[in-house]
């Protein structure tokens, strides 16, 4: 059985949600997008004695792969990201291992599905692992993280098109940050509340999203 501890992790004006999944049958389990506060992740996988087999990258802006580093280095595990996102935006990170998705991993914890989401950045994915769909900054129960520019507006557009036609109602989203809401909802209840998945046509979705502008990517809309 997988279960998902999500761990809140603050710096500054940033709240994020970071995730351990954890097998409770052979006791393996993945880090996705650590960002701050080292201690929380130190005393989750001290309290469930777990293997970790890898970190999962879904992008590589800095409040995702703050920790990736360090973590790596204490548990001795690979580092998962897309080979175009690391070329848009290198960091420093030993036991890293690119991608190219759509892709399948193969861990101890679970397989995992490795699906190209770009939008929110030029090539960011999200991971499918049984029935958990994390999707860092890309999608949101609320909303979409904003385009780094706004002509990659379409591949976002895109990419919400797809999450709609392949990923079934029974999937729980793991998003990478929260507004008013919990993690943990089924994908039926994101389908009907998350405006979004409403838009039949670019134009008129493009309107919404960009209503107030190009601000931060660190705003969500």
């Amino acid at each position: 059985m997988l279960d998902y501890i999500c761990l809140k992790t603050k710096w500054q004006a940033f709240v994020n949600n970071c995730y351990i999944l954890h097998n409770t049958y052979n006791n393996h389990a993945l880090i996705v997008d650590p960002s701050w506060e080292i201690d929380k992740f130190k005393l989750q996988i001290r309290r469930l004695g777990c293997t970790i087999d890898a970190i999962l990258i879904t992008h590589s802006h800095f409040d995702h792969i703050n920790l990736a580093d360090q973590l790596s280095f204490t548990y001795d595990c690979p580092v998962f990201i897309e080979e175009r996102e690391m070329l848009a935006r290198p960091f420093k990170c030993q036991n890293i291992i690119e991608l190219s998705a759509p892709t399948n991993i193969c861990t101890i914890t679970a397989p995992i599905k490795c699906l190209l989401t770009p939008g929110h950045t030029a090539a960011s994915v999200s991971y499918v692992i049984g029935n958990l769909f994390l999707t860092g900054d890309f999608l949101l129960n609320e909303g979409c993280g904003l385009p780094e520019r706004e002509s990659m507006v379409e591949s976002l557009y895109e990419s919400i098109r797809k999450i709609k036609e392949h990923i079934n109602d029974d999937i729980i989203l793991l998003p990478g940050h929260s507004y008013g809401t919990e993690v943990g909802k089924s994908m039926k209840e994101v389908f009907e509340n998350n405006i979004y998945f409403s838009f039949n046509n670019l134009k008129d979705f493009k309107t919404f999203l960009l209503r107030n502008g190009m601000k931060s990517i660190s705003r969500f809309t």
